[in-house]
């Protein structure tokens, strides 16, 4: 859904995995803020309804606007915001980057972003950054030197590629993301340099002084890849967490063995959601979350 005005979507930092989490995390209150959909500096606080609210329509909201809500969101008692990325993408919801290293001048730039981190930690909150890892756009500066030079391009292995040249459409000769989002191909992440490339983009923003970071689709990286990347965050930021989008049942895999800090479970939550909307009905909640609880070594 959307984040339109100052709605967002309050959300419980969960799934404590290991003992030395810093304590800002245990009992924190996160606000997932959608930068585009939230709100414009200097706007006042309002905002006027477009016409269409569609994927591809960009509503404007900014930087400034989201330091702008400090005290709002404060006086909610929210103490971690979590924004969805801030990169120059293609889309409003900038999961497509262009350029995974730079802040979207849209936005106001790497000095708005550094105004946000000042102000957020001045209000007594943290900061979440939000990274695609496992794809980028078409625009993407190593996916052009592709599409021009074929093999020949010092990034021909970055990406996985099934026929070169390509073309555009559901069928373009490499692997994308998801059904008909050819524009987005995917990052072949068990390739060094891939690796690499995604070791810096993650230093990036701990640099920037962010206080941890949610890793978009991170069931969908090699498992020691996560590893990696959430310990190169934390050499730079010791007091940093880092969350992992897990779609996937077992969580564990991930939280248990240091690879994340804590993670999405969609399997606990769609049991709460099934028994609130009365789709299932309280005796199979209660066995069900036991055996999850038995499957992460709970008391269950």
């Amino acid at each position: 859904g959307r984040l339109g005005g100052a709605a967002g979507q309050a959300l419980r930092a969960d799934r404590i995995a290991a003992a030395s989490l810093p304590g800002w995390w245990r009992d924190a209150v996160a606000y997932a803020v959608f930068v585009d959909r939230f709100r414009r500096g200097g706007a006042g606080g309002t905002w006027r309804e477009p016409a269409r609210w569609d994927r591809d329509f960009r509503a404007g909201g900014d930087l400034a606007g989201v330091v702008e809500a400090l005290p709002y969101l404060r006086d909610l008692g929210v103490t971690v915001l979590c924004l969805t990325p801030v990169v120059t993408a293609s889309s409003p919801h900038r999961y497509d980057a262009v350029d995974p290293g730079a802040v979207d001048p849209a936005l106001g730039g790497e000095a708005g972003f550094a105004r946000l981190v000042d102000a957020v930690h001045a209000s007594g909150m943290r900061l979440l950054a939000d990274v695609a890892v496992t794809h980028v756009d078409h625009g993407f500066a190593p996916f052009r030197d592709v599409v021009a030079r074929g093999e020949a391009s010092p990034y021909w292995r970055w990406f996985l590629i099934e026929r070169w040249p390509f073309f555009a459409g559901p069928d373009p000769g490499y692997r994308h993301y998801q059904k008909g989002q050819w524009r987005e191909p995917l990052l072949a992440t068990g390739d060094a340099a891939v690796q690499e490339h995604l070791v810096a983009v993650c230093e990036g923003w701990a640099r920037r002084g962010v206080d941890g970071l949610r890793i978009d689709a991170a069931a969908d990286l090699p498992l020691d890849l996560t590893a990696r990347l959430t310990a190169a965050v934390k050499a730079i930021a010791p007091d940093s967490v880092v969350f992992g989008e897990i779609v996937p049942p077992g969580l564990e895999r991930w939280t248990a063995t240091g690879a994340l800090d804590a993670a999405t479970d969609f399997a606990s939550q769609e049991l709460q959601l099934g028994w609130l909307e009365g789709r299932t009905p309280a005796s199979e909640v209660a066995e069900a979350a036991s055996r999850l609880g038995f499957r992460r070594g709970g008391d269950g």
